[in-house]
């Protein structure tokens, strides 16, 4: 489905209901979109733990680079942070596996837009 598809374009304060999957085990979680560039940038805010998401396009000679970023300025939640603790074995894990999963995502959009 394309973004202007059944629920129109997304914008800013579009609210999305999100599956997360880590192996055998599923959460869901809840975003609002903060910030959308078209064919720039789109970011959008996790109400669980208020760390920003965003994804950028920029041009290149050799095509485009698409870069994806997590950040939490300001940290996260409390209650983010317990549970993390408690079903990732502590945040410097968690983030690594973050930021592997991050690349297992680019890689696949790259195929995606390569093939």
């Amino acid at each position: 489905m394309s973004a202007d598809e059944g629920i129109g374009p997304v914008t800013s304060r579009h609210r999305t209901i999100n599956l997360n999957r880590r192996n055998k085990m599923y959460w869901p979680t809840t975003c609002v979109v903060t910030e959308v560039i078209p064919a720039k940038k789109m970011a959008f805010q996790v109400n669980q733990n208020g760390t920003i998401w965003s994804y950028e396009l920029e041009p290149t000679d050799a095509g485009t680079r698409l870069v994806e970023s997590r950040h939490a300025e300001n940290g996260v939640k409390a209650f983010s942070t317990l549970s993390v603790n408690a079903m990732f074995g502590g945040v410097p894990n968690f983030e690594r596996e973050l930021v592997d999963g991050m690349n297992a995502s680019l890689s696949r959009i790259k195929a995606a837009a390569e093939s």
